[in-house]
């Protein structure tokens, strides 16, 4: 319990130094391959948020969920879709396991579906490779380079303002 009160504390002093670096816009012009970053109290909206993605042209094949986990039960093994402190060594750098191979590939979109989140959450968020990263208003906005002022509990809407400022931004979904 003390070591992880620890780790979480020298995890955020990471996080807050990586923040300092600007975040590039990077896109390849449209939104094929999507990654929803979620925390355990986000994950009840993963189904809302999957069909609302999937109403909006994206293929559910297309989309890749990950779920951060404070705490491992240690009785039984994690599905892939989540991660947690356990990935992470005490320098800040990843350990072979679920977030690095979710992490992999280059995303269209990433989506922060979470209200302020982990330190290891947000680092996560950060070290994901993606076009263009998007979130609730009500994280830290060095996370993201479009913030949608709405709530957790509506993740249609959440979705529905996300696909309307997305042709302003001139990225073809």
């Amino acid at each position: 319990m003390f070591l992880d009160a620890i780790k979480h504390f020298v995890l955020k002093k990471r996080f807050e130094n990586k923040l300092d670096q600007p975040l590039a816009l990077q896109y390849n012009g449209q939104i094929s391959k999507v990654a929803v970053l979620l925390n355990e109290t986000s994950a009840p909206y993963f189904d809302q948020l999957l069909q609302s993605l999937i109403k909006n042209g994206i293929l559910a094949t297309d989309v890749h969920f990950l779920i951060y986990k404070s705490k491992k039960d240690r009785k039984a093994p994690l599905p892939p879709t989540f991660f947690g402190n356990w990935e992470m060594n005490w320098q800040g750098a990843w350990l072979p396991g679920h977030f690095l191979s979710w992490a992999k590939p280059n995303y269209d979109l990433l989506i922060n579906f979470f209200e302020e989140g982990a330190p290891l959450l947000c680092l996560a968020s950060h070290d994901t490779k993606a076009g263009l990263k998007v979130g609730l208003s009500s994280t830290d906005h060095r996370l993201n380079h479009l913030m949608i002022g709405t709530s957790i509990q509506k993740p249609e809407t959440f979705v529905k303002e996300l696909f309307t400022y997305l042709p302003l931004l001139k990225i073809q979904s």
